[in-house]
């Protein structure tokens, strides 16, 4: 059981970080891309800025615009791969921390 935990530690950890920094990349990505490719949906969603207007209400928004789907009704093709590849990176960072928290868990409990 120790070895399952240490194992799962030792790829969880830098999976979820690598994971997560990844995604971080990504979305700041597609925030570049609507600022200069559609600015005016930029503005409609306050103009977001991953570094400087990082604010909890500021990514509820974002967040319930792309699960709105809204961005499709733009039609461009550069959007939907950076959307849909958010999609696939939210999907295996839920994944990477579940794994180094059975990890973390299977190394208490087995202690």
């Amino acid at each position: 059981m120790e070895a399952i935990a240490g194992l799962a530690i030792l790829i969880g950890f830098p999976a979820a970080f690598g994971l997560t920094a990844f995604y971080l990349l990504n979305w700041w990505r597609t925030e570049r891309h609507l600022e200069h490719n559609h600015p005016q949906a930029w503005v409609q969603l306050g103009k977001p800025n991953l570094m400087t207007n990082n604010s909890m209400a500021m990514g509820l928004q974002i967040s319930r615009w792309a699960k709105s789907k809204e961005w499709q009704q733009l039609h461009d093709p550069a959007l939907n791969r950076l959307m849909a590849k958010r999609s696939s990176l939210r999907l295996a960072i839920v994944v990477a921390w579940a794994a180094l928290a059975v990890g973390l868990v299977a190394g208490v409990v087995g202690t």
